[in-house]
């Protein structure tokens, strides 16, 4: 029996040196099927059969049998039972569990009482377990036997194992290389995304897996992608980690599932985490991890290059467009027409439901005189509530002296139009001198990208404004009196001899202080520069839009009604005599004098300044507290005429 137990070993031995030899060219199964033909043929057992679980697939396994034809379907249908009991023990206990079960047992079949079914533990790999089962004559072999055949078949299997394993990962990697060079000429993270999703399916039909990203992508809704929420919740908190640290991790679930971690990392950050959930009592093993650690890494790069280029191509347009507008902002332009550009700009790039631009002074003591809401700012910033939330701003950034960038903004004390907000300040000279906000009436309407064009935008623009400004305060310098704030006496005849070019008529009208070197020796110099003051603001709150009142000189003040009549002009100098006598303090008078032109006379600046400076002097003459006015109508032939202050003809 010795004898025929080797002879049936060695032959054995060689045949499976022959399908060790075709084992590189075949699958694991198909070596399987052919080593269980070979032992059943050889050994000549009615029945063989190998059970092999993969532990890290989702398979219930992979079963070869091997039947003699004189084995009764009544045994078929007994040795499926244990077949089935078989799955379960590989399914559940580890590979020292299955060599603890190993049994013979009996066969009850009156026809087969000779017979027994014999299960023997087959260790493979460390994620590989398995039996071997047979139907033999009772003593037909021996233990040695048994124990040799279960020794070259683990042998076998282990190699051929091995060599499919080989086989498969080289598979997977010429699989990742092809997927890699498809992936890394894509700049389209959308393209990217959904290819890698395919190859998940490819490589892992029977996983759940999801994409966790850092970042919002406009991917079909259809994909398992998922932003990485910042949570107390385990998983979420696990990803969170995973993405912080770059670590790979394997964290069981709530209902004994595992769950794999691995980053999405590039080359200057990380992009992700890539979850894949493995059902309960399922093991992956190193080299699976390894190869989904390489596929991650292949996702991660292949989105960092598209992140990188979609970036560059933002910068490009962003210096485009910062440079086409300070290209503009630096073209001389006047204050309106720089916030009319960045207006449309800020329009373009955030679409705002509300903007304000402010500009306030550093050294001002006081908030409320600081406020300068400049024309192009929505109405909001116009009224009360505006004003409210305004002074907010500068106090935030006054202190902070940082942007503010609010998905959903909210204050106590007031009601706000708008929930999203960004608030810039504008810098100069280290100081604030202003700030740009914009603000939508949803929550979340501004993206992190357009925050930080604005933040570009408004930092480039700046200096523009401020040239701006003070190139309109100079301006205003140069052709307004420094103490009454009207315009100068040069810059009144510019605009006299440019309505004489353009107009058919106007009434020039000169005032003078009455006794006003009395107010000087009695009060002051400073209680009369006061004096003077006090009379230019009733002269300006009583002209109109194109009205150009001018100091002349000393205590006397100027006032150019552009196509007025002489009867306009007199009314004018009336009400605001009135008005002068009514509101100073001291109380003060004024001696006024009118000229008037029109196509029909011979008139220039020169003549239409005579002309009132001796309306003036005939008031003087006839008691002060006065208005005389000239009229010369050379087609009626009228002469000069005089109105005082008890004249009661009234012009209409």
């Amino acid at each position: 029996m010795m004898v025929k137990s080797m002879n049936i070993i060695e032959k054995l031995h060689q045949k499976y040196f022959d399908l060790l030899t075709d084992a590189p060219w075949y699958t694991y199964e198909r070596t399987v099927q052919q080593v269980v033909a070979a032992i059943r043929s050889i050994t000549n057992m009615s029945y063989v059969s190998i059970v092999i679980q993969k532990n890290w697939s989702n398979a219930s396994g992979h079963i070869t049998e091997e039947y003699s034809p004189q084995t009764s379907q009544l045994f078929r249908e007994y040795s499926r039972i244990y077949l089935k009991k078989v799955l379960e023990q590989i399914h559940v206990h580890s590979d020292a569990a299955l060599e603890e079960n190993m049994h013979i047992f009996d066969v009850d079949d009156e026809q087969k009482e000779q017979d027994v079914f014999h299960m023997i533990p087959l260790h493979i790999s460390d994620v590989s377990a398995g039996y071997l089962m047979c139907i033999y004559k009772e003593n037909e072999h021996s233990t040695w036997f048994i124990q040799q055949l279960q020794k070259n078949t683990e042998q076998l299997l282990k190699t051929a194992k091995w060599v499919n394993d080989k086989r498969e990962m080289n598979e997977k990697n010429e699989f990742l290389f092809e997927l890699t060079s498809e992936l890394y000429t894509s700049v389209d993270q959308t393209f990217i995304l959904r290819e890698a999703i395919s190859a998940l399916e490819y490589v892992y039909p029977n996983f759940t897996y999801t994409l966790l990203l850092s970042q919002d992508y406009q991917a079909d809704d259809s994909l398992p992608i998922q932003m990485i929420e910042y949570s107390g919740d385990y998983t979420k908190r696990v990803s969170t980690d995973v993405f912080i640290s770059g670590d790979t991790r394997i964290e069981k679930g709530l209902e004994e599932e595992s769950y794999l971690y691995t980053p999405l990392p590039g080359k200057q950050g990380i992009y992700g985490v890539l979850q894949i959930k493995v059902d309960k009592g399922i093991q992956l093993p190193e080299e699976e991890i390894h190869f989904i650690t390489l596929f991650s890494n292949v996702i991660g790069e292949a989105l960092e290059n598209a992140i990188l280029y979609e970036n560059s191509k933002h910068l490009a347009s962003d210096l485009k467009l910062i440079n086409e507008v300070t290209h503009t902002l630096h073209s001389n332009l006047k204050l309106p027409e720089i916030i009319s550009v960045i207006k449309k700009q800020v329009t373009n790039i955030c679409d705002p439901t509300h903007i304000g631009f402010v500009f306030f002074s550093q050294e001002a003591h006081s908030k409320a005189q600081q406020i300068d809401i400049l024309q192009g700012s929505t109405p909001y910033f116009f009224q009360n509530e505006g004003q409210y939330f305004i002074e907010e701003m500068i106090s935030i950034a006054r202190e902070q002296k940082e942007p503010l960038f609010k998905a959903d903004f909210k204050t106590d004390t007031y009601e706000l139009p708008f929930r999203s907000i960004i608030s810039l300040s504008m810098f100069h000279a280290g100081q604030v001198i202003g700030i740009v906000t914009i603000g939508h009436e949803q929550s979340s309407a501004f993206s992190f990208e357009s925050f930080k064009i604005m933040k570009t935008l408004i930092q480039n623009t700046t200096l523009a404004l401020m040239n701006s400004v003070l190139k309109d305060k100079l301006e205003r310098a140069v052709i307004t009196d420094y103490l009454t704030k009207l315009y100068s006496r040069s810059y009144l005849d510019e605009k006299i001899d440019l309505y004489m070019e353009v107009d058919s008529e106007g009434a020039l009208v000169l005032f003078d202080i009455d006794d006003f070197k009395h107010i000087n020796d009695v009060h002051g110099h400073q209680v009369g520069d006061q004096v003077i003051v006090q009379v230019a603001n009733i002269l300006k709150a009583n002209t109109r839009k194109h009205d150009v009142a001018a100091r002349w000189g000393g205590e006397e003040l100027a006032l150019y009604l552009p196509h007025a009549s002489i009867e306009e002009g007199v009314r004018v100098a009336r009400e605001i005599r009135k008005k002068v006598e009514q509101e100073t303090h001291p109380s003060v008078t004024l001696s006024s004098g009118v000229s008037y032109w029109n196509l029909m006379t011979n008139h220039n600046v020169d003549t239409l300044f005579i002309e009132a400076d001796k309306s003036l002097y005939k008031a003087k003459e006839r008691g002060k507290n006065q208005v005389v006015y000239t009229s010369e109508m050379t087609s009626e032939g009228k002469s000069r005429q005089s109105v005082s202050k008890e004249n009661k003809r009234n012009f209409k």
